[in-house]
């Protein structure tokens, strides 16, 4: 629900930019608790939006009060007694206040509100638990080499995490068990809800925060996340020497409020942060929300905003508002290359050694099966309750048709000792069999082509023989072959959202709480935003003058393109909308030469006439250049979106430069203009995608932009400025 009264504007980062508008630090107010009516523990509580600017785009703090005050009194005078809970001036200009619908209707009708919105619940980033160790991402990205070759180490730069706050006690991030915050590392931030705070909690009594100066850890994930960032021990951050913010924002049970989202905003920004990580914001209302004009503003006032683009299942088109606005830097995950898996050996006649995961809601495997004989299911996928007593056997099974819970409660109710589940891809299984009634057997996975040695195994050796197990308690470490390629969890883009780039995501691993054990292995699109906040903190330690959008810049014009997960050995690269510029090289953004504006081309619906855009080509290297152009498509996305029917093919477009050939001298910049259209064949419907490509007089690709654009009509367009 939103009641807009006149029109209120936000420029984004990308628009400042275009117009020339240099980032502006004011001095930030921090959030101010009301002191007179108290809200009722349960009741709706309401952003209203007054008229003039927050003081970081440039408003003045005595007008912005003297809204404030004019509120009340034509609140007092229309009869209203709103309970209003928090002032905001820096990001947002506006109050929150706690009052029932029809009351919140009257107080957005008075004069000197602009906009109601409702504060809404908020869920903390969605994440799988991996039941492995996973080899760093560090190398994928580039970020080992700006340590060791470039010397750079985030050192002097701040970042913030607006998560579950951050275990300061950790060593890896440099604490030990005396620690008290703020501590060297963790030198920031506040606790804005406690530790029993959930806004989806049943009793009102429970969504009321007990904030306190302290911001350490219970969930998990913002310790994972400052890992990530900057953990410099047992494991290496991307930005090993940076300082760190922690504005807790989720408690112990993981939810909470758009307003307490956007006072940690306020508070980032108070303390100074270079660069603020945000956690998946709700999704409505889009980019005249609060917290969605808090990010733009934010991104103006020369802060690096980086947020997740999305969790969700591939196909899925869900935004976080905070994206929506154009100032965050969006982002794709990938899939981390290498794993090291636990080793288990199969034997009959010969042995083999193979990688398998625990699954999550089951005990682990252990040595307590070596020797225990496997048996195959029958039927092979064990979705029906199983006729034969399995007598304590190993119980193999293959992927698909009913749930993983299924088929480890049929093996279990059957007798099985442990059952293992064989993928139907060569990619690693992460699987999960929670659920009633518990499964109290181990439950483990294979790879398709592990799986089969096993198969093959049970089926040879002697005949007076069997099949057995021996858990060794060791590690065997392997490729993935979705290594490098786009996360099923991170979502599609639209005709009007397109992720920026894209991180590891997929199987990561960092700190976690202590007393949770000290480390985890995670998947989360959340995880790919750390890794490219830490690759911003670099930047900024290299080349302290960037603004937010030459650091995007920079990422995106030097990000590897991959190729579609669909069909991987295709040679058709992945789709702009799902992975944006590629996967981040950060050696390669830090030592670049070459510049291109923008970083990406949204064409948007094709009924409106091809789509023509400047490219501003900036030469930063010491000697003369001449610049050419060219394209390659991208996997084509049907009408219906991306499923399972979807082949790997291109929709291509037809797509034309105003120059063949740009000189550009040393230090200069110029500009050509491209032209997208999609070709004739195109069908009604689909978005068309690709990569720009600029190469140098030598023929080498210094530079790649992203376009994308839709078949057809659509009321959706590209909502930053300059796409």
């Amino acid at each position: 629900m939103m009641v807009r009264r006149g029109v209120g504007v936000v420029l984004g980062a990308a628009l400042a930019l275009t117009l020339g508008i240099a980032p502006a630090h004011a001095s930030p107010t921090p959030v101010e608790p009301d002191p007179g009516v108290e809200a009722t523990p349960g009741t709706p509580r309401w952003f209203l939006q007054m008229g003039s600017q927050a003081t970081a785009l440039g408003g003045s703090q005595g007008r912005i009060e003297a809204e404030h005050s004019a509120f009340e009194r034509e609140a007092a005078a229309a009869g209203l007694e709103p309970a209003i809970t928090a002032r905001h001036t820096t990001l947002f200009n506006g109050l929150v206040v706690a009052a029932e619908e029809d009351a919140a209707t009257e107080l957005a009708a008075l004069p000197s509100v602009q906009a109601l919105f409702p504060v809404v619940g908020v869920q903390a980033p969605e994440v799988r638990a991996v039941a492995t160790e996973v080899a760093p991402a560090l190398e994928m990205m580039g970020a080992g080499r700006a340590h060791t070759d470039l010397g750079l180490s985030g050192a002097g730069v701040r970042v913030g995490i607006i998560d579950s706050g951050v275990d300061y006690h950790h060593p890896d991030l440099g604490g030990s068990a005396d620690s008290e915050f703020p501590t060297e590392r963790v030198a920031f931030g506040q606790d804005f809800v406690g530790d029993s705070f959930a806004s989806f909690a049943p009793a009102p009594t429970a969504a009321t925060p007990a904030p306190d100066p302290d911001p350490d850890d219970c969930l998990g994930h913002g310790t994972h996340v400052a890992g990530i960032i900057g953990a410099n021990g047992e494991f290496t951050g991307v930005a090993p020497g940076a300082t760190l913010g922690s504005y807790r924002v989720f408690g112990c049970t993981g939810s909470t409020t758009s307003d307490i989202l956007l006072g940690a905003m306020e508070a980032a920004f108070a303390d100074g942060m270079d660069v603020l990580t945000l956690p998946t914001p709700p999704v409505h209302e889009g980019s005249s929300y609060p917290t969605t004009a808090a990010a733009d503003a934010l991104s103006q006032a020369g802060v690096v905003v980086v947020a997740p683009a999305g969790n969700g299942a591939v196909g899925d088109e869900r935004r976080g508002a905070a994206v929506e606005g154009g100032g965050p830097i969006s982002v794709a995950s990938f899939e981390n290359n290498l794993l090291v898996q636990s080793a288990l050996i199969a034997s009959h006649g010969e042995e083999i050694t193979i990688g398998y995961l625990d699954a999550t809601g089951a005990p682990p495997l252990s040595s307590d099966l070596d020797g225990t004989e496997i048996v195959l299911a029958d039927p092979a996928i064990a979705c029906e309750p199983l006729e034969e007593d399995l007598g304590g056997r190993v119980l193999v099974t293959k992927r698909g048709t009913c749930s993983f819970h299924v088929k480890a409660i049929n093996a279990q109710q059957a007798g099985a000792s442990a059952v293992v589940v064989t993928n139907d891809s060569d990619s690693p299984l992460y699987m999960t069999v929670a659920g009633e009634p518990a499964v109290t057997i181990p439950a483990i996975s294979l790879t398709r082509s592990d799986g089969a040695a096993i198969l093959r195994l049970t089926e040879g050796g002697d005949a007076d023989d069997t099949a057995t197990i021996t858990v060794p308690g060791s590690t065997i470490t392997m490729t993935d072959p979705a290594g490098g390629l786009i996360s099923d969890f991170s979502p599609l883009g639209n005709a009007s959202q397109v992720p920026d780039l894209g991180a590891p995501g997929g199987a990561i691993p960092s700190t976690y709480p202590l007393e949770r054990g000290g480390s985890a292995t995670l998947s989360g699109v959340t995880l790919a935003a750390a890794s490219v906040a830490g690759a911003a903190a670099l930047a900024l330690e290299g080349s302290p003058e960037l603004t937010p959008g030459e650091v995007l810049a920079q990422l995106q014009n030097t990000a590897t393109p991959a190729p579609t997960a669909v069909a991987p050995g295709s040679g058709i690269q992945e789709t702009p909308l799902h992975q944006g510029a590629g996967l981040i090289r950060v050696d390669a953004a830090l030592e670049g030469t070459t510049s291109v504006l923008p970083g990406l081309v949204n064409a948007g619906p094709s009924a409106e006439g091809p789509y023509s855009a400047p490219l501003t080509i900036a030469n930063m290297s010491g000697s003369d250049e001449t610049y050419r152009f060219s394209y390659v498509p991208a996997l084509g996305i049907p009408a219906a979106g991306l499923g399972e029917a979807v082949t790997a093919s291109t929709f291509d477009a037809d797509i034309t430069f105003s120059e063949a050939d740009l000189p550009v001298p040393a230090g200069a910049q110029r500009e050509v203009t491209v032209t997208v259209s999609p070709s004739a064949d195109a069908p009604t419907g689909a978005m068309y995608s690709g990569f720009l490509v600029v190469s140098d007089r030598g023929g080498d690709v210094v530079a790649t932009v992203p376009y994308t654009g839709l078949v057809g009509a659509s009321n959706a367009r590209a909502s930053r400025p300059g796409w």
